[in-house]
């Protein structure tokens, strides 16, 4: 997905079918590239509010919830680099 790496985001559905089985987890690289489109969706979307154009695209992306706290917890364990904090 070249166009949604272009604006900053990864293409994260084979994460999200990952987590679905039992006993799975996700490395560090996999949680750093959710937050990174939790984050890009979050600024997205409030730029689009503070411009206040682009009704339909605001509508259609407004169903997105805000997970600021998930963001929170993996800005708190893992750093830019994609290592875990000690």
């Amino acid at each position: 997905m070249v166009v949604f790496e272009a604006v900053g985001l990864r293409n994260i559905n084979s994460l999200i079918d990952k987590i679905k089985l039992i006993g799975t987890y996700l490395e560090v690289e996999e949680l750093w590239d959710i937050n990174v489109n939790l984050r890009t969706v979050r600024v997205f979307k409030a730029r689009l509010d503070e411009l206040g154009k682009y009704k339909q695209l605001r509508d259609t992306i407004g169903n997105i919830p805000n997970l600021r706290m998930i963001e929170d917890v993996i800005n708190k364990t893992i750093n830019p680099e994609k290592e875990i904090k000690r």
